[in-house]
């Protein structure tokens, strides 16, 4: 992993509280499939700070490994009643709300996780510093796009009728 450490030293010690680390990004949990089970799970989790409390001790854990990080099976030996699920989806939060990113190097076939305090030891090429989105996720942000470019259309007085047709599609979605 050294090639992708730059030459810049820190001798930061990682805050152990970062301010966003329990925030919950999706819609106020930390996540769930849109299944009846996924979706209570998700809200339980977040109602009785579950959810939160599992992303400041993996944050923690990430945190004290310094610029190396933690990969999810090395969190996982750390934690053992957390599962994958449970670790991925927290990362993935974490990684969401800046307070870690992912570097392109693996470890054991896993992509490592560091605190964005050590962002500055490694170059711009061997980090992620957004997730990844899903496919449906970048067609969900296409189509939000569309709609936005239909209702500016929309509201010029010279808009095709086809044009709101569209838009009244897109509304329905």
């Amino acid at each position: 992993m050294t090639s992708a450490v730059s030459s810049t030293t820190t001798t930061a010690r990682p805050p152990m509280s970062e301010p966003d680390v329990g925030r919950l990004p999706y819609n106020g949990t930390a996540g769930y499939v849109d299944r009846p089970a996924s979706v209570e799970r998700a809200v339980a989790e977040a109602a009785d700070g579950i959810a939160s409390e599992r992303q400041r001790t993996i944050y923690e854990t990430v945190a004290r490994r310094g610029y190396e990080g933690a990969t999810w099976r090395e969190i996982e030996a750390q934690h053992p009643r957390l599962h994958h699920g449970q670790i991925s989806g927290a990362l993935s939060c974490l990684h969401l709300l800046g307070v870690v990113f992912a570097v392109d190097a693996r470890r054991n076939g896993c992509h490592p996780y560091v605190a964005t305090v050590y962002r500055s030891r490694y170059l711009d090429a061997d980090v992620y510093d957004r997730p990844v989105k899903s496919a449906s996720s970048r067609r969900l942000d296409a189509i939000e796009l569309a709609r936005d470019l239909l209702a500016e259309a929309v509201a010029r007085p010279t808009c095709p009728r086809e044009v709101r047709l569209a838009l009244d599609v897109l509304d329905d979605v």
